[in-house]
């Protein structure tokens, strides 16, 4: 991983390359300002946050540092790391997350996605299970067995 990477400007790109606003887009600066402003209740200016990005800012106060943080879901000490392995596992992390968003693959499919060296019977099992754990909840709660 070069210097470069390791930059503020590099972690906010990747971020804005990356993570997903609540309507599954890209953020913006424009957009990630509003999203700032409406969730949080902080004021920042898509101009600063596109110098931010860009690198011709690069020293944000400690209260955009935390909304920043809050809105690409990620610990404020992403910002400041520089260790090479602590930043690709929080960006593979991150893209990870992003993926499973996009595919709309939600905790249970992530953790069968897991049985695929499991036993046949140990996946079969777990399918009646989910089938009627399904059923279950199509029906009110009523076993009909």
């Amino acid at each position: 991983m070069s210097e470069d990477q390791k930059s503020l400007a590099s972690k906010i790109s990747f971020l804005f390359g990356t993570v997903l606003s609540p309507t599954g887009e890209l953020f913006t600066p424009r957009t990630l300002a509003a999203h700032i402003q409406e969730r949080f209740d902080v004021k920042i200016s898509h101009t600063y946050l596109w110098q931010l990005r860009s690198g011709e800012r690069d020293n944000p106060t400690k209260q955009h540092i935390e909304v920043l943080s809050s809105a690409f879901g990620v610990t404020p000490a992403y910002f400041f790391a520089d260790d090479e392995e602590y930043l690709a596992r929080v960006r593979n992390q991150v893209q990870a997350l992003q993926a499973m968003k996009t595919t709309k693959v939600d905790a249970l499919q992530a953790r069968v996605l897991e049985l695929n060296d499991a036993e046949p019977e140990v996946r079969d099992r777990i399918a009646q299970l989910i089938n009627l754990a399904l059923g279950l909840h199509r029906d009110g709660g009523r076993d009909e067995g």
